[in-house]
């Protein structure tokens, strides 16, 4: 097995993080991947375990407030590689890649919270951030 760790920090309140990435109607992983993946552990406001049925064996995403507008997002990933013998040469091999992509998708996630955090209120008036 494979594991990567990657951390970047959210200009957005921890809860409101949480909140987006613990959401079932949000993608946990703006990837493709050839797999189903479901939340297996939950500590509201702090940690989300997220097991997959093909390939990717499981990641830990972990939420630590900074400060009250500050939340630092560390996503732990873990894959299995193909079969011996060969497998683990070609899984090392491939680590870059799947390290870029779960940065991408960090990257991105971290936009989308913000983004919609820092959204200014519709012209009818409603604050449209999540709070």
């Amino acid at each position: 097995m494979i594991g990567l760790r990657s951390t970047t920090v959210i200009v957005v309140p921890p809860a409101m993080a949480f909140e987006y990435l613990s959401d079932p109607e949000t993608v946990l992983i703006p990837l493709s991947l050839p797999s189903r993946a479901r939340v297996t552990s939950f500590e509201a406001g702090r940690r989300l375990v997220v097991d997959a049925d093909h390939g990717v064996h499981a990641s830990v995403w972990t939420f630590e407030a900074l400060s009250p507008d500050e939340t630092e997002l560390t996503v732990e990933f873990r894959y299995h590689s193909p079969g011996r013998p060969a497998g683990p040469l070609l899984g090392g091999v491939a680590a870059p890649v799947v390290w870029q992509a779960l940065r991408r998708a960090q990257v991105a996630l971290k936009d989308r919270i913000e983004t919609l955090y820092y959204e200014p209120a519709d012209p009818a008036g409603a604050d449209r951030r999540r709070a």
